[in-house]
C-alpha cells in the first residue's frame, strides 16, 4: 500500500553545530524537527510533527598525566516544547543534565 510504518516519522531532519571555546572549552547546539507520526495503518491518525533543540557547554579537566575528567553540562528541550511520540505521553519539557566521566589511562 506505500503506507508509511506507524510511529515513524514521515521526515526527520538533525543538525548540530560545535564549537572549541578558549581554555578547553566547547559548546554545542542541537535540534531535531520530525514530521508527523501515523498512530494507524490506515493512516487516519497522527501525531502532528515537532521540533526541539538542545545545548550544552563542556571541559575537559587533566587531573594527571593519567587521569582526565570530562564534564558537561546540558539543557534538553530548551524552547520548553510540549511533544509527543507515543499518544497522551508527552516527552519531558526543559530538563537539565550534569555529566561527568572519568578517564584513565596506564
Amino acid at each position: 500500500h506505500g503506507y508509511q510504518l506507524i510511529y515513524t516519522p514521515n521526515h526527520q531532519f538533525k543538525w548540530w553545530l560545535e564549537f572549541q571555546l578558549l581554555k578547553g572549552f566547547s559548546f554545542k547546539f542541537n535540534s531535531v524537527l520530525s514530521g508527523k507520526r501515523y498512530m494507524t495503518r490506515d493512516h487516519s491518525a497522527f501525531l502532528p510533527y515537532f521540533t526541539y533543540s538542545n545545548v550544552s557547554i563542556s571541559k575537559a579537566f587533566k587531573v594527571s598525566n593519567n587521569l582526565v575528567v570530562d564534564s558537561q553540562l546540558k539543557i534538553n528541550n530548551i524552547f520548553d516544547y510540549t511533544y509527543y511520540n507515543i499518544p497522551f505521553r508527552p516527552m519531558p519539557g526543559r530538563y537539565l543534565g550534569l555529566q561527568i566521566n572519568v578517564k584513565y589511562a596506564k
